[in-house]
């Protein structure tokens, strides 16, 4: 789909509240300004849902506390540590060279958000490939014994 050519992995939660907020809901087909308006509005949410960046938000706050808005390069780790994730600092630093396109060293909200996504998607990918690896049959189930 569109999405998935723009580099995204098109979250089904997130896209119903885009629709919902663009009023979308009760088209049957969208039209090049329907389309634009919900590329647009995914965009800056950056395919997350409205819980998602309200998550990013309060972490992104936390850790750039002083900074003028800005979250340094160093602090990443602190943000995914604060998700639960603690990541390798390789992980870290191939995050932030796809976001930190100016090499500041320094993230505003956006870029954060950015992030936050890249490192989401790329955990859903691996988990799905180790998903796919042990469903058998596909019936779309593993066991329970098989997710630990």
């Amino acid at each position: 789909g569109v999405l998935q050519s723009l580099g995204y992995v098109p979250e089904k939660e997130a896209i119903q509240e885009v629709v919902q907020e663009c009023k979308l809901v009760s088209l049957p087909a969208l039209d090049i300004d329907n389309l634009a308006e919900f590329l647009s509005m995914y965009r800056m949410r950056e395919g997350l849902t409205k819980a998602e960046v309200n998550e990013v938000e309060v972490a992104f706050s936390l850790y750039s506390a002083g900074n003028d808005g800005k979250l340094r390069a160093l602090d990443i780790g602190k943000v995914l540590r604060w998700f639960g994730y603690n990541t390798v600092f390789e992980v870290q630093q191939q995050l932030l060279e796809n976001v930190d396109v100016d090499k500041s060293g320094w993230l505003d909200l956006a870029e954060t958000k950015k992030l936050i996504r890249m490192y989401w998607e790329e955990q859903l990918k691996t988990m799905r490939a180790a998903f796919d690896q042990k469903m058998k049959g596909g019936s779309g189930l593993i066991s329970a014994k098989q997710a630990v």
